[in-house]
């Protein structure tokens, strides 16, 4: 039965692994924008 319950849940937890990986990459890319676009506001 134990056999049964990982093939119904492939992968469990590791998506949201890679969504938190994802998500950092898309904060740390919207930190380095705000960077060079808000000088330009400021000015």
């Amino acid at each position: 039965m134990e056999d049964h319950q990982q093939k119904a849940f492939p992968g469990k937890g590791h998506s949201q692994d890679e969504q938190l990986r994802q998500l950092q990459r898309e904060n740390q890319r919207l930190k380095e924008t705000v960077e060079i676009v808000e000088p330009m506001l400021t000015t």
